[in-house]
């Protein structure tokens, strides 16, 4: 319990001043503000046959008692984490049946401890959202009938490494204002490094979810060094630490006053900060923890640059390798580095990176097998070289190269773009276009596959009609520009992961101009190579009425007009 006096001379200057610690002892206190506060809660059944009996049942019953007798005072019931593990029922609901019991006690404020991310990141913002783990949103929650928290969930200083947000999504809160007659208070929770360092078990790293120094965070909570009202106010925050110190105390801060503590009896005196616990030896607890996850997340982008930029650059080796091999593995490891990097992906998201991952390296052992096994492909190399070659030295071939890394790492943003947001996973339209996504995917490996055995039985010049090609006459080239296009698509459903398009813009506006140049980019390659196999098509068997028959019943894909094909021919 604790109380806060109003100073209403304070009123008519604006300013925000409190008394002496010694005035406060001789004045009459106007309101009186309880705090109920209690933590790891795993089980609700009673504990013991006698006294203290224990269990929700009884807590509820004293609870209510409490607050008879002491209306109309205020009484904040206040929760401090650990309710998710462990627990024999904890390992089937994964704390959804503490939330049920929270909501019928009627928690008012609520934070985090290590436990809350004992099965993952998103599964703790699945218990608050009222989602399971595996029917989210749209996906059968209405027979599932998890219950969403009730609770004002409070994290000052811990933050999700992507999107900024508070642990715990969006509407988890930095701090809240609690009326209490004419005074207000700044309530306010934080953490320590414990909860990560605890959780790396569950893949929740420092690259996912950041932490600022505490009481650097605390002054921050209310703005700009003012609480909104003009009489008294006070902060009140508890710190969460090492598994010895679970709460340091309660500190009340004013601005422009020395910081004052609240005493046993609740009366205000000169008090220092908290006494700060052990550190967890960690080097990155505080603001050296908020760091490490920037670092961590440039160090991610900086990999991806370097995944896209070294592969295209076997060109300078063959000239085709630029846009073959160089494409092949760009993709295959911007999709390995995005799966490897982002562990605690949700389900969708990592498909959208690993349909990456699949596809580049598909390709990149597709173009192996054909350079080692078909002599015709080797030939084709050949030429382009010696046409390279011809046209200036290998270092002349840089810019184009460049321009290709650009391409690639444009091809992998879409899926950064998801991993900023990662509640996009619960999106069904996200979904959806992450399924069609890999439908091109295998599209473009069943044609390649059914076209090189097709050709290996009846010879290169044969014209292949069967399987995809009895629908699609260009299956590997339509495959992929329904990948490519479903990889754009889901990326820019990130945007509405966000609660502002602003704050989308802001997060996102690199990525999405990578996405952007390097969708448009592959699609005109992709439309300019149908364009090209259709003339060659029309060379080879034009005039045939098995090829026009066969023309006429199935679909080229999307292929450059016959004007842009002459001009983009002309500039090459």
């Amino acid at each position: 319990m604790f109380c806060c006096e109003a100073n209403r001379d304070a009123e008519a200057s604006g300013e925000l001043v409190l008394p002496p610690a010694k005035a406060l002892k001789d004045e009459p206190v106007l309101q009186e503000v309880h705090i109920v506060h209690f933590n790891d809660v795993y089980n609700l059944q009673p504990q013991h046959k006698e006294e203290p009996v224990g269990g929700a049942a009884r807590f509820m019953t004293i609870l209510r008692e409490l607050k008879a007798e002491l209306a109309p005072q205020k009484v904040l019931v206040c929760m401090s984490g650990d309710f998710v593990g462990p627990s024999l029922t904890s390992s089937f609901s994964k704390g959804a049946h503490i939330i049920d019991a929270m909501n019928a006690v009627g928690v008012d404020y609520a934070t985090f401890g290590n436990h809350e991310f004992d099965y993952g990141y998103q599964s703790l913002v699945n218990r608050l959202q009222g989602y399971d783990d595996d029917a989210q949103a749209g996906e059968g929650h209405e027979e599932v009938d998890y219950p969403k928290s009730t609770a004002t969930w409070l994290m000052t200083n811990m933050s999700e490494g992507k999107t900024g947000h508070p642990v715990g999504g969006a509407e988890t809160k930095r701090y809240d204002i609690v009326e209490a007659s004419v005074s207000r208070l700044t309530y306010t929770w934080q953490s320590s490094q414990k909860p990560l360092t605890l959780a790396t078990a569950t893949l929740v790293t420092l690259a996912t979810l950041g932490v600022a120094e505490p009481m650097a965070a605390q002054r921050r909570a209310p703005g700009k060094g003012r609480l909104p009202c003009a009489t008294a106010a006070a902060v009140v925050a508890a710190v969460a630490v090492q598994q010895q110190w679970p709460i340091t105390g309660f500190a009340a801060w004013a601005p422009q006053t020395p910081r004052l503590g609240w005493g046993p009896k609740g009366r205000a005196g000169a008090l220092s900060s908290p006494p700060s616990p052990p550190l967890l030896g960690s080097s990155g607890f505080g603001q050296k923890g908020a760091a490490s996850s920037a670092t961590a997340t440039a160090a991610l982008s900086g990999s991806l640059v370097v995944a896209n930029f070294l592969p295209p650059f076997l060109g300078l080796l063959q000239a085709e390798y630029g846009v073959s091999y160089g494409y092949g593995l760009a993709t295959a490891f911007s999709g390995a580095l995005l799966l490897g990097n982002l562990p605690n992906l949700p389900m969708p998201v990592a498909l959208h990176a690993g349909c990456l991952c699949f596809y580049g390296a598909r390709l990149s052992l597709f173009l192996l097998y054909r350079e080692l096994c078909i002599a015709r492909f080797r030939e084709f190399r050949d030429r382009i070289e010696q046409r390279s070659r011809d046209s200036g030295s290998r270092w002349s071939r840089v810019p184009f190269l460049s321009a290709c890394a650009v391409l690639y790492l444009g091809l992998a943003a879409p899926i950064a773009m998801a991993s900023a947001a990662p509640s996009v996973g619960r999106f069904l339209v996200y979904k959806i276009f992450v399924g069609l996504m890999c439908s091109g995917c295998f599209l473009a490996a069943l044609g390649d596959c059914w076209k090189s055995l097709a050709k290996g039985k009846r010879g290169e010049d044969a014209l292949v009609t069967g399987g995809p090609f009895a629908i699609f006459r260009h299956p590997n080239y339509t495959g992929e520009q329904l990948l490519w296009t479903c990889s754009f698509a889901a990326g820019l459903c990130a945007f509405a992961a966000f609660p502002s398009p602003l704050k989308a813009l802001k997060a996102l506006w690199l990525w999405t101009l990578l996405a952007s140049l390097g969708y448009l980019g592959i699609f005109f390659v992709l439309m300019q190579a149908t364009r090209g196999l259709e003339q060659k098509q029309m060379k080879n068997y034009g005039g045939s009425q098995a090829f026009e028959s066969w023309r006429a019943r199935t679909w080229g894909g999307f292929s450059l007009s016959q004007k842009l094909a002459e001009e983009a021919e002309s500039k090459e």
